[in-house]
C-alpha cells in the first residue's frame, strides 16, 4: 500500500504543523504555550480612575505610608511587609507618574481581586495631594479636623461635668455649713434657756 494520496497529503501537512509549534512550557510559570503560533496580546485592563497623572514631588508621601500599610493588611487579612515595601519602590520610582496602570499590573499577582479597589483609592488620595498646597489628601484633612472636632466636644463635656460636680460640692458646703450654723444656734438657745430656768 502507498503512501500518496489525499490521506497521506494531510496527515505530512499535519506533521509539519506540529514539528513547527512545537507545544513548550515557559520558565516559571505553569502555562503552556506553542512555538511558531502568534498568540493574541493580552493588555491587562485597568480602572478608568487610574488615567490621571500624579507628580509625587507635590505629595507628602510620608503621610501616605501609613495608610498604604494598613490598607494592604485590611485587604490581605495579614501583614505583608515584602509587598508594602514593593508597592512604596514602585511609587517612588518615578516621581512622575503618567497613569496608574504600570503599578495596577504590577500589584495583580499580590493583590488579586483586590487591585482595582486598592488602586482606585490610592490613585484618588495620591490625585487629592497634588492638588493640595499641604500635599496631603483631602480626605485626611477632613478625617483629622474631624477628630479635632470630637476631641474639643469631648473636653468641653468633661468640663461641663466637673463644673457641675463643684457647683453640687459648694451648694453641699454651704448646706452644712448653714446646718452648722444652725446647730449653733439651737445650742445657744439651750444654753440660754438653761439658765434662765435656774
Amino acid at each position: 500500500i502507498g503512501n500518496s494520496g489525499p490521506h497521506s497529503e494531510a496527515r505530512d501537512a499535519l506533521v509539519a504543523m506540529s514539528s513547527s509549534n512545537r507545544i513548550v512550557r515557559q520558565p516559571f510559570s505553569r502555562a503552556v504555550s506553542a512555538v511558531g503560533v502568534k498568540k493574541k496580546s493580552k493588555t491587562a485592563k485597568y480602572p478608568p480612575e487610574l488615567d490621571r497623572r500624579v507628580d509625587l514631588r507635590l505629595v507628602k508621601f510620608d503621610v501616605m505610608k501609613p495608610w498604604i500599610t494598613d490598607r494592604v493588611t485590611e485587604l490581605l487579612g495579614v501583614e505583608d511587609e515584602v509587598l508594602v515595601a514593593m508597592i512604596f519602590n514602585f511609587l517612588e520610582m518615578d516621581q512622575v507618574h503618567s497613569s496608574g496602570a504600570a503599578i495596577h499590573s504590577q500589584l495583580l499577582t499580590f493583590l488579586d481581586v483586590n487591585t482595582d479597589a486598592f488602586m482606585v483609592e490610592l490613585w484618588e488620595l495620591l490625585v487629592s495631594a497634588t492638588q493640595n498646597a499641604s500635599g496631603i489628601p483631602q480626605k485626611f484633612i477632613d478625617e483629622k479636623a474631624a477628630e479635632l472636632k470630637r476631641q474639643k466636644e469631648i473636653a468641653e463635656e468633661l468640663k461641663k461635668r466637673q463644673r457641675a460636680v463643684e457647683g453640687r460640692v459648694k451648694k453641699e458646703e454651704r448646706r452644712s455649713r448653714w446646718d452648722d450654723d444652725r446647730s449653733e444656734e439651737h445650742t445657744s438657745e439651750l444654753q440660754s434657756q438653761f439658765r434662765i430656768s435656774y
